[in-house]
């Protein structure tokens, strides 16, 4: 007799109950285990707790996955001591590739290999690649289709390409699948029942939505013997196999010709569209001897509209009036975002509305899915880890990629990433910027932009040397490749010129200071080693070997020490199952790196468990089947039509496609069915936010088909209590602004009354008090972002130098962030991976700058080819001779104009008072003036730089010193401008030093283009005159005006960043600008 139980209830909680009491009703012996049978660690978790809670006491439990647990009851069984073969389809990829090679002169498998052969005959890395569709294909068969896999082993005939593979496998693994096994077991059971008396007690299946066919068959078995007790979470109470959504009645009454004697219904029109899977699997397990316990279901409260809906599809009902939900519900509640940053910003202060105004919620009452968890978790890190109003909000992130919770694995993954590349100059040095590899060579994090910096001045671009070239059919030619840019560090040590010398046919890098050795030793050990490993991995090896080397590599690549030693030996130990992956199906095949590569990616970008779920915290979780996890807030966020139902190909040698069956798995359906039970699990709110409008072009972007769907349902139901006119979707659905900091946000200081008025909300005082100032009377945009000024150091300065002044007032906002340490990026140079075809406006200036410096020098033309070619700034082919030729013609005649402001140069030390700085520098006099040049436009940051430095040289005696020029191009000819010795400079250094001083606590409302272009409409004819109130408002409208136009002069990008946008312009800007430029215009002369 059939001992096979089934327990229904539309509460997981319930189930729990119910399983905590059958439990009880019969103690197993002390040292047999109960068997659980659940889908994921997430519900395994949920019912450790759960049960700890209801018995006192969980333990001695295997909670096992359908399969194992099929696995399990056979290990025990062990029929005729037979091996059970344990199917994982990456590790059987290895032998099919092996097998697929051996029937190469088959002419079934024809269609493979004209998949597979190219120009230079089969590509490794394409068979390895479909041998894994294979696997995955072969092990969907065994789930799915066993009497396909049984009739293959019966039948000696060979029709197709796959049974003679599948034959092939099995034959070479030598072990017993338990499709096989379980019918060798039924037929002994007919003579023996005894065969099944070693099974467990009892088997309890639960929370499991969805079971192929043959596990049905496999547990209705064993329950001859064992007690299966199958506990499932069902939505409705009444039987809703023969509903259908309206889509589906509409093309069964198109196809029908009797389409008046149909009875076809949807009963609930949200489960009969979500519920396709449920209702499949449903229907199945009616078929099977089972006994129904009893049914376990429990209505919600109607007093809001998530209880509604919950009871609407347990009682399989619509409502044919319009139900009446009360204004201020947000039971339910739908976001439309700009991107995932703001998504997680506006969940965060919906929690935190929520636990302010419901004294019965806590932070792990709330569970967060998301379809796309891995693009997600920066955002969710970014938003949650950092404090608002001083008070952290505690959450944990599951289902994480290997490679985002292991720094070692990211960090390897990287390196072996750079051996499928060119080796472009950016992802190189992209490797110094993970902790566990800068620290494995004895450098710092801030290496990294010197390191940049050299290989910008060596002019690296991709290739490791002129042979490395040749593989893609290119020239052999070691330009822009890292061993010439090498070489030239190694000789920059050896030489150290000051001139330009070659050495050995290498030009050495002069950037090099004294006390850089040991960064230059640990960039050259670093460089070394990925060349020495690149050309170990250029042979094929067996996956055994393959392994070793990896080790090899972490051991010179990854830091070693008490910070990374456990995500260093976790990482071999992943690495470990790959080599025992090969050792288990005897696979001794050589592979390229691409194979290897393939299979080592995938590991460790697969999830890396289940770890900080319900645990007390808000817990973030990917959006998988068999999490109906009961929680009092569940939220569903990225909800986006591109994410959500996933999409899934399957190959088009995948047969169950072509022959499909009633229950076969369906990846959308299993998608919504997820949607719906997340749906019935909530217990107070049921949150959605989704990607609704383009951050930058603020187009409308759709949501998921299942979010539309299911508003339309609460459109088509429910309505407003008293709200005439009102749609319920349209209170439902709330539209956020781009910006968090947006005043709309403020309105009200009440997050409940903001909510009941349907505005939007924020507890970010920070951006509050921003607001708020704007209201006082000042315009809201005009308010600093750093309001408030930074701490600093009270100890007296040393002496600054020059150098610092200058650098500062070229960009206050940039030093700002630099000095405080709030952003170091802006500092980084951008590298160049390709090769230069048609120099851009920057390069064109650096290529010309360097031949200008050498023409000055009076460098041959030979000396500056090579110089240029060396530093891989001569343009490829015959085209970059040309430009190079046209370059060289137009410099030489700015060079000899500018030639003779260039002679008797000698060089001055300073250090004067400047306020209550110490100034001291280094000047470069040329016939007792300063000389400055550019091959380009004289921009504001060159005057300001010239302005300063000629204060700062009237310090000296008038036999000294008597002015400054600056050179530059201007419509196309030498155009010079600058100062004269100027009298008043220690008023007007000491003005500069008070700005400097603030500016490095404060952000400095002074931009070098904006102010120039402020005081030369005060000051248009460079002289004095009255400046009064009509003059200065009467510039600010101009530079108003000037700003509105198309293409700006301004870069706004570190104003935006520190100021609130394009409102820069006060007071504070005009007094700036006025003591700095305002002397600046009045001195300038042009000659």
């Amino acid at each position: 007799m059939y001992d096979f139980n089934l327990f229904t209830s539309n509460r997981l909680e319930i189930l729990l109950e119910r399983l905590a009491v059958r439990l009880g009703e019969k103690f197993l012996p002390p040292f047999d285990k109960e068997i659980i049978v659940v889908q994921s660690k997430g519900m395994e978790k949920f019912l450790s707790l759960g049960l700890a809670e209801k018995t006192g006491i969980s333990a001695n439990i295997d909670f096992l996955y359908p399969g194992p647990a099929i696995d399990y009851c056979l290990e025990k069984i062990n029929f005729d001591n037979s091996r059970i073969w344990k199917y994982e389809v990456e590790k059987y990829a290895f032998p099919i590739m092996e097998i697929i090679t051996e029937f190469k002169d088959n002419s079934l498998f024809d269609p493979v290999f004209s998949y597979l052969e190219g120009p230079d005959g089969i590509k490794m890395e394409k068979l390895y690649q479909l041998s894994v569709k294979i696997s995955e294909v072969f092990h969907q068969y065994q789930i799915f289709r066993p009497d396909w896999i049984l009739e293959w082993e019966q039948d000696d005939s060979l029709e197709h390409w796959q049974k003679i593979l599948w034959k092939n496998l099995k034959k070479r693994i030598n072990l017993e699948h338990n499709i096989g096994l379980i019918e060798k077991i039924k037929k002994e059971y007919l003579k023996n029942p005894s065969v099944l008396e070693d099974l467990p007690v009892r088997i309890s299946v639960f929370g499991i939505f969805s079971l192929p066919e043959k596990y049905l068959e496999s547990f209705s078995f064993f329950s001859l013997k064992t007690a299966i007790d199958i506990y499932l979470l069902n939505p409705c109470r009444e039987y809703w196999g023969d509903i259908e959504s309206e889509k589906s009645i509409a093309v069964i009454k198109r196809k029908s010709k009797a389409e008046n004697s149909l009875y076809l219904r949807s009963g609930n029109k949200l489960l009969a569209s979500f519920g396709n899977s449920g209702k499949i699997f449903f229907d199945k397990i009616n078929e099977y001897p089972m006994n129904l316990i009893e049914d376990y279901f429990e209505g919600s409260s109607e007093n809001q509209l998530l209880g509604s809906i919950q009871n609407c599809i347990l009682n399989l009902k619509d409502y044919n009036e319009k139900k009446e939900i009360d204004y201020n519900d947000f039971s339910v509640r739908i976001h439309s975002c700009h991107g995932p940053m703001r998504e997680m910003e506006v969940l965060r202060d919906n929690i935190l509305m929520i636990l302010e105004n419901d004294n019965d919620m806590n932070f792990g009452d709330i569970l967060v899915m998301i379809p796309d968890i891995e693009r997600y978790a920066p955002y969710i890190s970014s938003v949650f880890s950092r404090p608002l109003n001083n008070k952290k909000i505690p959450f944990s992130i599951a289902d994480k990629q290997i490679k985002s919770e292991n720094s070692g694995a990211k960090a390897f993954l990287k390196i072996l990433n750079i051996f499928k590349s060119r080796f472009e100059a950016s992802l190189v040095t992209g490797l110094f910027e993970e902790e566990i590899i800068y620290k494995n060579f004895g450098l710092r994090e801030e290496d990294l932009e010197t390191i940049r910096n050299w290989v910008f001045q060596l002019g690296i671009s991709w290739g490791l040397d002129e042979n490395f070239k040749e593989k893609f059919d290119l020239p052999k030619d070691d330009t822009g490749t890292w061993k010439k840019g090498m070489d030239s560090i190694v000789s920059g040590q050896a030489v150290n010129p000051s001139d330009l010398i070659f050495f050995n046919g290498v030009l050495p890098l002069k950037e090099i200071e004294t006390g850089e050795i040991d960064l230059i030793s640990g960039f050259i050990s670093f460089y070394v080693k990925l060349e020495t490993c690149y050309r170990k991995i250029e042979k094929d090896y067996c996956v055994v070997e393959w392994i070793d080397l990896f080790f090899e590599i972490i051991d010179d690549f990854l830091c070693f020490d008490s910070e990374f030693e456990f995500s260093v030996i976790n990482l071999k130990d992943l690495l470990r199952s790959v080599k025992a992956e090969a050792d288990d199906t005897s696979f001794k095949m050589k592979v390229s790196f691409s194979v290897i590569f393939e299979r080592v990616k995938k590991l460790l970008n697969s999830s890396s468990g289940h770890s900080g779920f319900l645990d007390g915290r808000i817990t973030f979780c990917a959006m998988l089947p068999m999490r109906s996890i009961p929680f009092k807030m569940i939220a569903l966020c990225g909800m986006n039509e591109s994410d959500f139902p996933r999409q899934y190909f399957t190959p088009e040698f995948d047969l169950i496609m072509k022959h499909g069956r009633k229950g076969d798995r369906n990846i959308r359906d299993d998608d919504k069915y997820i949607f719906l039970e997340a749906l019935i699990s909530a217990g107070k709110y049921f949150y959605i936010s989704y990607t609704g409008k383009d951050y930058k072009t603020d187009s409308i972007i759709s949501p998921s088909v299942v979010v539309s769907e299911f508003a339309d349902y609460i459109e088509e139901n429910f309505k407003l209590t008293g709200s005439e006119g009102i749609s319920i979707k349209k209170r439902l659905l709330r539209e956020h602004k781009a910006q968090a900091f947006s005043v709309d946000y403020f309105l009200y200081d009440d997050s409940r009354k903001a909510d009941f008025e349907n505005k939007l909300f924020s507890f970010s005082k920070r951006f509050k008090n921003f607001c708020d100032s704007g209201q006082e009377g000042k315009d809201s945009l005009d308010i600093c972002f750093f309001d408030e000024k930074i701490e600093q150091n009270n100890e007296s300065e040393p002496t600054l130098n020059l150098s610092e002044i200058i650098s500062f007032f070229k960009n206050p906002q940039k030093y700002y962030l630099n000095f405080n340490q709030m952003d170091s990026t802006f500092s980084y140079r951008s590298l160049n991976d390709r090769e230069m075809f048609n120099p851009d406006g920057l390069e064109n200036y650096f290529i010309a700058d360097e031949i200008l410096k050498l023409m000055i020098s009076h460098e041959s033309e030979d000396k500056i080819d090579m110089f240029l070619k060396s530093r891989n700034m001569i343009p490829f082919g015959q085209t970059g001779k040309i430009y190079i030729g046209r370059l060289k013609k137009k410099l030489s005649i700015f060079s000899q104009k500018i030639e003779n402001y260039l002679k008797k140069d000698k060089k001055i030390s300073i250090e004067l008072k400047a306020g209550a700085l110490n100034l001291k520098g280094d000047i470069t006099l040329y016939n007792k003036r300063l000389f400055l040049y550019r091959y380009g436009m004289v921009r504001p940051v060159d005057l300001v730089e010239l302005w300063i430095k000629n204060l700062f040289a009237s310090s000296l005696d008038k036999n000294f010193f008597e002015g400054s020029s600056v050179a530059g191009i201007e419509k196309e000819r030498v155009l010079i401008k600058g100062f004269k010795k100027n009298y008043d400079w220690e008023e007007r250094l000491a003005d500069i030093s008070s700005l400097y001083e603030s500016g490095k606590i404060k952000p400095l409302r002074f931009h070098p283009a904006l102010s120039l272009k402020y005081c030369s409409f005060l000051c248009p004819d460079n002289r004095d005159f009255c400046i009064d109130d009509e003059a200065r408002d009467t510039a600010f409208k101009k530079i108003e005006k000037e700003l509105q136009k198309e293409g700006s002069f301004i870069d706004y990008s570190l104003i935006n960043r520190t100021f609130r946008g394009k409102l820069f312009l006060n007071e504070e800007f005009i007094d700036i600008s006025e003591k700095i430029f305002l002397p600046l215009v009045q001195h300038l002369e042009i000659y």
